[in-house]
């Protein structure tokens, strides 16, 4: 009689996997944007007096930087936010799914306005942009079964 041997559990579907990679790409980059923008925030009441700045856009008012420090540190939050839940989604946390659900929703949503509103030379970056939302949104949903069999492996 041959030893009985655990069930092997599947391990982590491809697209799982691409899905938190692409999070954490994408958190990336926004926590970067949001570092650059809270940056030149911080910088601006001496950028804007510059007189080359002032001839070339005239004068700016100092309101203006705390207004892209603030929104600096709203896409730092952000970026955060998907690098933590791109991370956790390779670990096979559920709450990090929902969350790179949510994120990637809201990504989606602010991606496709940017289609809208651009210019037709300009478009390529926010369609990119919103296919990978998309795919993450897909991904993630799709694949709900594998986080829910996390709880068994770990309770065994």
């Amino acid at each position: 009689m041959e030893p009985m041997t655990p069930p092997q559990i599947p391990g982590r579907p491809g697209v799982v996997t691409a899905a938190g990679v692409v999070m954490i790409v994408i958190g990336a980059l926004i926590g970067l944007f949001g570092l650059i923008a809270a940056l030149v925030g911080s910088q601006w009441a001496s950028f804007i007096r510059n007189p080359q700045v002032v001839d070339q856009i005239g004068v700016l008012p100092d309101s203006a930087g705390r207004v892209l420090a603030l929104g600096g540190l709203i896409l730092i939050s952000i970026g955060v936010l998907e690098l933590v839940s791109g991370i956790y989604v390779l670990m096979a946390r559920g709450w990090a799914r929902i969350l790179g659900i949510v994120l990637a929703s809201i990504g989606s949503l602010f991606w496709a306005l940017s289609v809208v509103s651009v210019t037709a030379r300009s478009v390529v970056v926010p369609l990119v942009l919103l296919g990978a939302s998309a795919f993450v949104i897909w991904a993630l949903a799709a694949n709900g079964a594998y986080f829910s069999r996390r709880g068994e492996r770990t309770s065994r």
